[in-house]
């Protein structure tokens, strides 16, 4: 419903993935809204470094599209640097003992090669990555389309950010606001974070704190994957990409500071965590 109710609200990026289990109602969803294939933009990723026997790859492609109902992506990311045997499922020290630098580091030569031959049968449009840092970015025989990466109001990613528009990579944000409420029960503890993106929206003619962020990355060159079933929000989320267009950026600058206290209260996620240590 999710997917179905952003459709029709104008939205036509849909973000899955072969680790997701809802597949099927995203290909549902795109059959109801009625919306023309060409119209949309459809990315989706594929577990950890694809390697090995190349028929086997296209095969689970194969397999993605036709749960998808789709013919080929639009866009096609590595979803983590690591091995496919693990995914979002496993605990953090599993992940991060298995998706460790020299796994990347001797594997993503192959990798980026299957890649490569999955957009020229036709499967995909472009090829990306995601979980990429700038250590393993520098390694890449190759410049992704795009890179999907963590960045909220306390995880700005600055440096890294310049680097992949330097280098002409496009960067997708996730999970932009999934933290604002850890951000807000850390302002209780002495946290500055929440009021100060407070007086940011005040300030700027903003809403709330979730259109201040989008607009926020928005006005950076970010692309922003949010999800909501509710309507209004739908609404508010679109409404960012008009405000980033006048919002006075030199007043954001310090939006996206590191901050402990969010940390404490559970306000980062683990994963991208483990890709960006190693």
């Amino acid at each position: 419903q999710t997917t179905l109710n952003n459709l029709k609200s104008g939205i036509r990026y849909i973000d899955c993935a072969e680790a997701y289990e809802s597949l099927s109602e995203v290909a549902r969803a795109i059959k109801d809204s009625g919306v023309d294939r060409k119209e949309l933009f459809v990315c989706s990723k594929i577990k950890g470094l694809p390697l090995g026997n190349y028929k086997a790859v296209e095969k689970r492609v194969q397999k993605h599209l036709s749960n998808l109902g789709l013919t080929y992506l639009d866009l096609l990311l590595i979803h983590w640097p690591g091995p496919d045997d693990c995914d979002f499922s496993s605990s953090v020290d599993e992940f991060s003992a298995k998706a460790t630098w020299e796994y990347f580091d001797q594997n993503i030569d192959e990798s980026w090669e299957i890649m490569k031959s999955l957009q020229e049968g036709g499967q995909t449009r472009r090829i990306g990555v995601s979980n990429f840092y700038q250590k393993h970015l520098e390694r890449l025989q190759g410049k992704p389309f795009a890179n999907e990466i963590f960045i909220d109001a306390t995880h700005g990613e600055t440096q890294l950010v310049e680097f992949m528009q330097e280098k002409g990579i496009h960067v997708l944000a996730y999970r932009p606001l999934v933290f604002l409420s850890a951000i807000e029960l850390a302002g209780s503890m002495g946290s500055t974070t929440m009021s100060q993106i407070q007086e940011l929206a005040d300030k700027n003619d903003v809403v709330n704190a979730q259109q201040l962020v989008l607009s926020w990355l928005l006005a950076r060159g970010c692309s922003v994957i949010v999800k909501s079933a509710n309507s209004e929000h739908i609404q508010s989320n679109l409404k960012a990409c008009e405000i980033a267009k006048t919002i006075d950026i030199p007043s954001l600058k310090d939006l996206g500071n590191a901050d402990d206290l969010v940390a404490m209260c559970g306000g980062t996620d683990e994963y991208s965590a483990i890709f960006r240590s190693h």
